[in-house]
């Protein structure tokens, strides 16, 4: 077993999230009395077979949201409550993300579009643009600096928006990669390489659960409790057999 002795990136402790509606008598939770730890250099993967709750609980990682109850940790900082300004501060120094859908500006270069998370930062144009090559150059697309993202095809376009998230040298990178696998593509291989070469701590929300195979290891979500055992019930054999079923059925098979 590793005994781990430096300070954990992420400490999450009994997160719940209840979103109330306008009719103050109904409440949804979203998340209930969840928690776990995320060593520095590990690669994690957030499972969940339905994609229910990992976006608020990326939102609140990635801190876009707040708990309603509990406690979260980022490098060893209580961050669960922090003005709004501190957020943004924080969530720009140490947090990069990664979505799927590239989400690049047309009219800007490559790597302007990759410097666009060091705009809250005071550097020059000369050391955001310096900073914009380096990430580049990690993800294979330094030679495209001056581009813009109509002239890429879709797959740079993906590694330009994988080097905005690390332009920052984050102490997290949350991928989100719900909506398409990564496991489909090069961008995996690629997340492997960077945590091997740079030990980058990364957090990727997917809904396969091949991904399990290739990570240090997952942290399983249904219904918005942590689920130890979603690799055991989430073979591909038995998601087939998932999606056959009528839905109390489903229902059922998705509370852990």
């Amino acid at each position: 077993m590793i005994q781990y002795i430096t300070e954990p990136v992420v400490r999450v402790r009994h997160i719940s999230r209840v979103f109330r509606t306008k009719n103050a008598g109904n409440a949804v939770s979203a998340l209930k009395d969840v928690s776990f730890d995320i060593q520095r250099g590990e690669i994690v993967g957030l499972l969940s077979m339905t994609g229910s709750n990992t976006c608020t609980l990326l939102n609140i990682l990635g801190l876009l949201d707040r708990p309603t109850s509990g406690s979260y940790w980022l490098d060893g900082q209580d961050v669960s409550h922090l003005s709004q300004v501190a957020q943004v501060q924080l969530r720009t120094e140490r947090i990069g993300f990664y979505f799927q859908h590239a989400r690049l500006l047309p009219y800007l270069s490559v790597w302007q579009n990759v410097a666009l998370p060091l705009a809250y930062r005071q550097l020059s144009v000369t050391e955001r643009e310096e900073q914009a090559q380096t990430a580049l150059a990690m993800v294979g697309l330094v030679d495209h600096a001056s581009y813009r993202p109509a002239q890429l095809t879709n797959h740079q376009r993906q590694r330009v928006a994988l080097a905005r998230a690390l332009v920052n040298n984050p102490s997290l990178l949350l991928v989100d990669a719900t909506a398409a696998p990564v496991e489909q593509g090069s961008l995996l291989p690629l997340l492997q390489e960077l945590h091997h070469q740079s030990g980058f701590t990364i957090l990727i929300a997917t809904r396969n659960p091949e991904l399990g195979r290739q990570v240090n290891r997952v942290i399983g979500l249904q219904n918005g409790q942590l689920c130890p055992n979603i690799l055991e019930i989430a073979s591909p054999t038995t998601m087939e057999h998932l999606l056959q079923l009528p839905a109390d059925k489903i229902q059922a098979w998705q509370h852990c």
